[in-house]
């Protein structure tokens, strides 16, 4: 660039700034004189091969107890080394990243700086960056932190007088030089010499492609980019990297993608020298830190950091681990991570990454606390609150029965459980004690994959990406998590529903000893805290996972201490787990292979175990806390099926219930259909179009999860007008000449509901709601029965073991179908197959499967009945002939 362009940019910037600043007029008087004003004062571009001295930092346990200490640019991690000692492609890496025209520009952007002066003009701020190398390196050796991190004319017309001084001063190669043996590449890395040893225990000339690209991306947010904790972000941060190379002609294209496809071996870091007690949760608090402060702030403002760790703990936890893993070895595991957490504090008491940070065997640098890793059955405590948030509660009853769904891909999926087993209606109590597949994928049929992942993330699973990334199998673990998250997730379950901010840091202060970050513990209501009492209840009831676990169990502490816990392990156990907590400690703990290959480990027998021990020596001088029930929750006992004789009590569980979906609450309500404003969802009134009117039937449940009808009624007009339709067993075959007098509802007589015949119900007749006026009979939609037809079995099939029952039940305002089973020429003696209520239309598809070996030889019918919203009823079935005999 001649020189006199190169003048003209820097005068034009500094008149700029004397005309917005109000230093001179504007003219060429005006900028000598600006420039005088900027450059007299500027440090001497010689001091930049000089080193200011930093502060260091200072991080503490929870007791003022010194972990280690951040050290200043001078004290820290660095080996300067000469150009010449650098892999050219690390070189050119670093080139392609921060300045392509390093070689060819004056030490500014001429171009850059043409559009900063615009923008300054057009806005009258600085906007928009775009430093060269050389503008980097003033910025970073001749500022103080506060100068260098502002964003002002001021200071970029400072930096680049100087960088132009600079560059005319030194070569380009010294400048260089000196910029790569400055910046940090993370944990403690600072130049390439010192980052080349740390990751991978290189020499900088040594250093591959591959390696010189994930190197040159890490500057630009070494806490994000963190190799030891973030691997995933740093892969794509290379892809980046070897892209730029491409583009600026310092490789090929094919070269670029060819790298890409290299695995990043990463090595132990070099800490000879550096004692550091717990480096795991020393590096995890520091990226916590460059989050709040920054990196550079970080190792020169001076901090002393107080951290939640407990020693005490924390050496339990390593212990624990370290003595498991002998016997965890036999099963082909060889990692492990736990994280403990006060709830009701949200103060992390201890963080185990792996068993040992320099064994380069197990990657034992990776903070497993931190990785992503699929959590198994541990997650499905959220889906179950979910669940009783939406209605359910511990009593409700599900099938546990064979289950086909679409997998997305054209093929079917078939959960199983883990002992391969069907046990038929099981409570949600069962279900979730003894961590039953079927069941859980279930629920979440019920809940929605949206409200499940919703209520995951309110709790803390900040990780979980788009609903859409995921299918059913999110409830048996189809979903990355971090371990720490999911932990703060059950602080959540452990506080009752209130949350506390999680944090590793108790207070933090400057260099002079004022307190500058303090963490509070200020707790919200984020989820009904009754519904969280059903969840615990279920989780510290070891009678409800003893037909899966046994009695004596990991999850069981002595003397009964109440500690509500759940496993998890993946389908192909790859990852264990065990999530457990007490009032005051939450525990998650994780087991698995460093190169993700399957164990032979479960989530009781690997993590389980860790996790037991860890709680009886944590809890061994805490008090019992027992898990109260809150105020809305009442114990009722409820049927669970028919009475086996006339006359005798039907058989029975006693449970836990929101007070509202109790079962004496419920049977308050007789069954009634109701007029519904299908555009609102509350009672239609006179104003509801026709178009827009339903009728659902509310009837009460046996264990209280159907939703009661809605109290509030549609207003489109602003004036409500609402009704209530008789009973079912009251609707007339002769409609009523007159209205009938405003009064309470006439006792039901006996007769079949809509659900119970086959015969198209007549149109209801009205009874209003006193001092209501009802809706006039004419705008009642008429009830349409859904269609119904079985395909497969066909008629006069035989068939023999585990069949699939398919077929057609269609409407669309589909309320429940049935599917049960008789043999032929027997009346009432009907067996249910499946209870579907709340579904949607199946078309020739599978309806559900029938085990034909419960049953002898013979004829039977197979019967399946639809109902609609309105009241329309349709069956069908067929006859086949069950033969097992002899197969």
């Amino acid at each position: 660039l001649p020189a006199v362009l190169l003048a003209t940019t820097l005068l034009t910037l500094i008149t700029l700034a004397a005309a917005l600043t109000g230093l001179v007029t504007v003219g060429a008087a005006a900028a000598a004189a600006a420039y005088r004003q900027y450059t007299d004062d500027l440090p001497p571009v010689s001091d930049v091969g000089n080193r200011n001295v930093f502060k260091t930092t200072r991080i503490l346990d929870r007791n003022g107890d010194l972990l280690y200490e951040l050290f200043d640019q001078n004290a820290g991690k660095r080996t300067v080394v000469h150009l010449a000692d650098m892999a050219p492609e690390f070189v050119d890496a670093e080139l392609a990243v921060e300045d392509p025209t390093f070689y060819d520009n004056p030490g500014i952007d001429p171009k850059g700086i043409a559009r900063a002066a615009y923008q300054l003009v057009s806005s009258r701020s600085v906007q928009s960056g775009g430093s060269t190398i050389t503008q980097q390196l003033i910025r970073n050796v001749l500022f103080d932190p506060q100068e260098r991190t502002a964003i002002s004319l001021d200071r970029k017309v400072k930096e680049a007088v100087l960088a132009v001084e600079l560059n005319n001063r030194y070569s380009k190669d010294q400048i260089l030089e000196w910029y790569l043996n400055e910046i940090s590449y993370g944990n403690l890395s600072y130049g390439v010499a010192a980052a080349a040893a740390t990751y991978f225990n290189k020499e900088p000339g040594e250093l591959t492609l591959a390696q010189s690209a994930m190197l040159a991306g890490l500057p630009q947010a070494p806490s994000i980019y963190d190799p030891f904790t973030n691997v995933d972000a740093v892969k794509r941060r290379q892809v980046e990297v070897l892209d730029l190379m491409a583009r600026h002609g310092f490789i090929s294209q094919a070269e670029a993608d060819e790298t890409k496809e290299e695995p990043l071996q990463l090595v132990s870091p070099d800490n000879a020298g550096t004692p550091m007690r717990y480096p795991h949760w020393v590096f995890y608090v520091r990226s916590v830190l460059e989050e709040m402060y920054g990196p550079k702030q970080l190792l020169s403002a001076g901090l002393t950091v107080y951290t939640t760790l407990d020693p005490h703990l924390q050496d339990i936890a390593q212990d624990d681990i370290n003595l498991n893993i002998p016997a965890l070895r036999s099963q082909n595991a060889n990692n492990a991570a736990l994280v403990a957490i006060e709830p009701q504090l949200g103060e992390i008491l201890a963080m185990v990454g792996s068993p040992d940070f320099n064994d380069t065997s197990i990657d034992g640098q990776v903070n497993n606390a931190v990785a992503l890793h699929q959590p198994g059955s541990s997650i499905k405590p959220i889906v179950y609150l979910a669940s009783f948030l939406k209605g359910f509660s511990p009593a409700t009853i599900v099938q546990d029965s064979p289950l086909s769904l679409p997998d997305g891909a054209g093929g079917t999926w078939k959960p199983q459980n883990f002992d391969l087993r069907f046990r038929g209606p099981v409570t949600l109590r069962r279900a979730l004690g003894n961590s039953l597949n079927i069941p859980a994928v279930r629920v979440l049929q019920f809940v929605g994959l949206d409200n499940a992942i919703s209520l995951a993330r309110k709790m803390g699973l900040t990780s979980l990406l788009d609903p859409s990334n995921y299918g059913l199998s999110f409830v048996l673990g189809g979903g990355d998590v971090r371990l720490v998250e999911l932990a703060t997730a059950y602080t959540v379950l452990a506080d009752g529903g209130d949350q506390v901010a999680v944090s590793p840091i108790l207070k933090v202060l400057d260099s002079e000893g004022n307190v500058i970050f303090q963490h509070q513990a200020t707790r919200q209501s984020v989820v009904d805290p009754r519904a969280v009492y059903l969840v615990s209840s279920i989780l510290s009831d070891n009678s409800a996972r003893t037909e899966t676990f046994g009695v004596n169990n990991p999850l069981r502490l002595k003397n009964d201490r109440p500690a509500a816990a759940k496993t998890g392990s993946t389908d192909d156990y790859r990852d264990s787990w065990t999530m457990g907590y007490t009032p005051s400690l939450v525990t998650g703990v994780w087991v698995g292979r460093s190169d993700h290959q399957p164990m032979r480990v479960s989530g009781s027998s690997g993590a389980g175990l860790i996790w037991n021990n860890f709680m009886e020596r944590a809890l061994a001088d805490w008090p019992f806390e027992p898990f109260d029930p809150p105020t809305g929750v009442v114990r009722e006992r409820i049927c669970t099926g028919p009475p086996p004789d006339e006359g005798e009590p039907c058989p029975s569980v006693q449970d836990w219930f929101l007070e509202e979906r109790a079962p004496s609450a419920q049977a308050k309500f007789a069954a009634r259909v109701y007029a519904l404003d299908r555009v609102t969802g509350q009672l239609a009134d006179r104003d509801t179009p026709y178009d827009d009117i339903i009728l659902k039937t509310f009837r009460p449940s046996l264990n209280g999860d159907t939703g009661l009808p809605p109290a509030d009624y549609s207003a489109r007009a602003g004036a409500a007008h609402p009704w209530e339709i008789l009973p079912a067993t009251l609707i007339p075959t002769v409609l009523p000449t007159s209205t009938p007098t405003p009064g309470p509802s006439p006792t039901p007589s006996p007769g079949p509901s809509p659900t119970e015949t086959a015969t198209p119900t007549p149109r209801p007749s009205l009874t209003p709601v006193p001092t209501r006026t009802p809706i006039p009979f004419e705008l009642l939609p008429a009830p349409i029965a859904p269609t119904v037809r079985v395909s497969e079995p066909r008629a006069g099939q035989v068939v023999s073991g585990t069949i699939a029952i398919e077929g057609t039940v269609s409407s669309a305002d589909l309320n429940s179908y049935r599917v049960q089973y008789d043999q032929a020429n027997i009346t009432g003696q009907w067996t249910t197959v499946r209870e579907a209520e709340g579904t949607t239309s199946v078309a020739d598809n599978q309806l559900d499967f029938w085990d034909t070996r419960t049953v002898p030889d013979g004829s039977y019918w197979i019967h399946v009945t639809g109902v609609s919203d309105t009241g329309g009823v349709a069956q069908a079935g067929v006859v086949v002939i069950v033969r097992n005999a002899g197969r």
